[in-house]
């Protein structure tokens, strides 16, 4: 048997290996990369106030890890987690802010495991527990559970407050909690710093049982003698409020209150079904209050038909009241106000 040389038989296997080779590169770019079939969107952000509640009053909290566990509606629903630290925004108006990243998904589009995602319809996200350093939050407006994303509707802001549910140890009974004495310099052991930490505090006692729009202003202005409707139209402490819109918030009309933004009339998150709240005067027999509605800004209705009330948390004077849209109306523009009248 003749043998061939080694050279002469490797040399069609080099061809093939060159061609298979060639083939590699030729096919390779035809491949999905099922990684990159993602589109981000802008994110939703979340922000409000952290407080605890005590003796009729709310104490921010400005510190600790937020932890929010949030949920997609569905079968393929999932839960999800996200982190940030609770800290004085907006000169101590606000306690935190928090983004939820968003991914497009659509059916040849997947959605990481660390973003929440938008559809063209309606994508229902619910609230499923909120923490601070491991301590439970409540949500501040009651009717509120969750909300509602949309594509449309992307790099949008709610406003979301919430309530540390714990009461803390007072140790000098003065209503002011050990823990925020200790942040803010004060003797946890002296009743008597209660007044200076809280000016507003320093309200005249009569204030507290009075009933109607004249008794309110001898409660703070006892010498005032001028008409009764022109006084309210007046701004007695240059804060931007007439004296009827201090009296209907139950806000101090001799100095700009720092509670004030949380007061008057604002939106919170609601979803689709948008919610409104404010404080009014718990003692107060002579006012009404009328939620108005308007989708321009020019003209306006009563909206008592197209809202229905949510919530009413009372406090020492004065009551939480949060008002909510009876359905969800399509994605158009809307505005709400409230109209203080005096009887």
């Amino acid at each position: 048997m003749k043998t061939l040389p080694f050279a002469r038989l490797s040399r069609p296997g080099l061809r093939f290996l060159r061609w298979f080779g060639s083939a590699l590169l030729l096919l390779t770019p035809l491949v999905p990369d099922l990684s990159a079939a993602r589109i981000s969107e802008p994110s939703t952000l979340l922000f409000g106030r952290i407080v605890q509640r005590l003796a009729g009053r709310e104490f921010p909290l400005t510190g600790g890890e937020l932890v929010w566990t949030v949920r997609t509606a569905g079968a393929s629903g999932r839960e999800q987690q996200f982190r940030t630290q609770a800290t004085s925004l907006a000169g101590g108006r606000y306690s935190y802010q928090l983004r939820l990243p968003h991914e497009a998904l659509a059916y040849d589009l997947t959605v990481a495991a660390g973003a929440v995602p938008l559809t063209g319809s309606t994508t229902a996200l619910e609230f499923v527990r909120i923490t601070l350093d491991g301590r439970p939050l409540t949500l501040a407006a009651t009717a509120v559970s969750g909300m509602e994303l949309r594509q449309t509707g992307r790099a949008g802001s709610q406003r979301v407050d919430l309530i540390l549910d714990i009461t803390g140890s007072d140790s000098d009974g003065d209503g002011l909690p050990d823990w925020w004495e200790d942040a803010h310099n004060l003797d946890k052991w002296d009743a008597s710093d209660a007044a200076t930490a809280f000016p507003n505090t320093n309200v005249p006692p009569t204030v507290a049982t009075a009933r109607n729009f004249s008794e309110w202003r001898s409660a703070f202005f006892p010498t005032d003698q001028q008409a009764l409707d022109l006084f309210a139209t007046q701004d007695s402490d240059g804060d931007g409020l007439t004296n009827l819109e201090e009296y209907a918030f139950d806000l101090d009309p001799r100095q700009a209150d720092p509670d004030a933004v949380e007061a008057l009339p604002r939106i919170l998150a609601g979803g689709e079904s948008r919610v409104l709240g404010y404080r009014r005067r718990l003692q107060a027999t002579d006012l009404s209050f009328q939620i108005e509605l308007s989708d321009n800004l020019l003209t306006w209705r009563n909206g008592t038909s197209e809202v229905e009330p949510a919530a009413d948390l009372t406090a020492a004077s004065s009551a939480n009241t949060v008002w909510k849209e009876r359905t969800a109306p399509p994605s158009v523009q809307r505005f709400f106000r409230v109209r203080v009248l005096r009887q």
